[in-house]
């Protein structure tokens, strides 16, 4: 595993290398380039740390799951840097199911709804379980497309825009088995109305829904543990909630089962 890791990192450092080589890369600011080298740098170290947990689980990402993007470097640089490498996108993922719904690493195959899916992680890893994925993101205003679209279309993945902030939903209820939304909740509207938003989107699975909470940036820790909880026992009137971390980001995430 570490030896397959090491090898598509060479090639992930070889397409920046290769695009700073380019006559667009080379009319960079040098403190531009440096900092393109340092963030593949330190986004493998990233997927090489959750790959050492999982192996201290006993657990092995299949050699096979594990892919680089088809996409040239040049492409890339107007998504977010974490979602550049797909390695990551992917072993981020496989350790988010194992923690929070490992029952989908098995069969049978379920329906599955990802909201805001980032760099579609999920979709690598649920499809590899034999799942079926639909998507959701989140509609950026000022370009009314989504902003990782490049990665849609090079996945080859049929991605539906939707406002977060227009409730209730139109998402069709107790169609899915499960879904997901991770680090999105901030973006459907105040961080007041987390509960009521969770709520609302809990109609839309038949088994459960995970969360991943994202720290509001304008707020201190204290204010953001205060926050946190405050989600946390809203939802708890009406679901069973498992609290625990995110795996990668050691955010706050929840698990949340239909009776």
């Amino acid at each position: 595993m570490a030896q397959a890791l090491d090898q598509l990192f060479d090639m992930e450092q070889a397409k920046v290398e290769a695009f700073l080589a380019s006559d667009f890369g080379q009319n960079l600011p040098e403190k531009r380039q440096d900092t393109l080298r340092k963030s593949t740098k330190h986004w493998f170290r990233r997927a090489q740390k959750v790959n050492a947990q999982l192996e201290r689980q006993g657990a092995e990402i299949p050699g096979d799951l594990l892919r680089s993007f088809d996409i040239p470097y040049s492409e890339l640089l107007d998504i977010q840097v974490k979602y550049r490498t797909r390695m990551l996108n992917i072993i981020r993922e496989y350790a988010r199911i194992k923690t929070f719904m490992p029952e989908l690493m098995e069969p049978p195959a379920r329906r599955v709804v990802s909201l805001s899916p980032g760099g579609c992680g999920c979709a690598d890893v649920l499809t590899f379980f034999g799942h079926k994925v639909t998507h959701f993101d989140y509609l950026e205003y000022d370009t009314n497309i989504g902003i990782n679209q490049k990665l849609h279309k090079a996945l080859k993945l049929r991605v539906t825009h939707f406002d977060g902030n227009e409730r209730p939903y139109k998402l069709r209820k107790s169609y899915y088995d499960y879904l997901t939304c991770y680090q999105a909740v901030n973006l459907y509207g105040r961080p007041e109305q987390s509960g009521e938003i969770i709520r609302e989107l809990m109609l839309i699975p038949k088994i459960a829904g995970c969360f991943v909470l994202n720290p509001i940036q304008k707020y201190s820790e204290e204010e953001n543990a205060v926050y946190e909880q405050k989600t946390i026992d809203d939802v708890s009137q009406d679901y069973d909630v498992t609290v625990t971390k995110c795996p990668e980001t050691q955010m706050t995430a929840m698990i949340m089962r239909k009776p």
